[in-house]
């Protein structure tokens, strides 16, 4: 699998030939510890520095906690630093897109003090056909049809 992740990130060149620094979005889901525990595997040889991003939405009570105590203390085991980003109590019902923009405004907010560095977020082919799906039913054209594209500018 770190031979794939190596291929594909070459293939749409996603880190830059020189130094680099990338910020990696763990939720403490499956596809971003994978993600985590790849790229670690691969630092010394795509020569890039990892910080580890999470952010705790506080929907999930208890449960969103142990998912930033889990996160923190991963990171801890891999030597990287991390930084964690809170959100004010909000109701259950916040919408998945509510939530998704105070996660990016998080990480786009720590980009910004840091220009040059780069973002990772893990994905499996089912959030793909998620996606693709989602975007169908809301009447997408078609380049929004398109899926989770391997990279993109920070305009969106």
């Amino acid at each position: 699998m770190i031979e794939r992740v190596k291929q594909f990130i070459r293939y749409n060149n996603l880190i830059p030939p020189k130094k680099s620094h990338i910020y990696i979005a763990v939720s403490g889901g499956v596809d971003s510890c994978v993600l985590l525990d790849i790229l670690n595997d691969l630092k010394s040889e795509l020569d890039i520095d990892l910080s580890v991003l999470h952010f705790n939405h506080q929907v999930r009570g208890r449960f969103s906690l142990e998912d930033e105590y889990f996160v923190q203390k991963l990171a801890k085991s891999y030597g990287i630093p991390i930084q964690v980003g809170r959100m004010g109590k909000v109701r259950e019902s916040s919408s998945e897109t509510f939530l998704r923009e105070r996660r990016l405004h998080f990480f786009t907010g720590i980009l910004d003090k840091h220009p040059g560095s780069l973002l990772a977020t893990g994905h499996n082919l089912n959030d793909n056909v998620e996606t693709f799906i989602m975007r169908l039913v809301r009447g997408s054209r078609t380049r929004g049809l398109l899926g989770i594209r391997p990279s993109r500018d920070r305009s969106g």
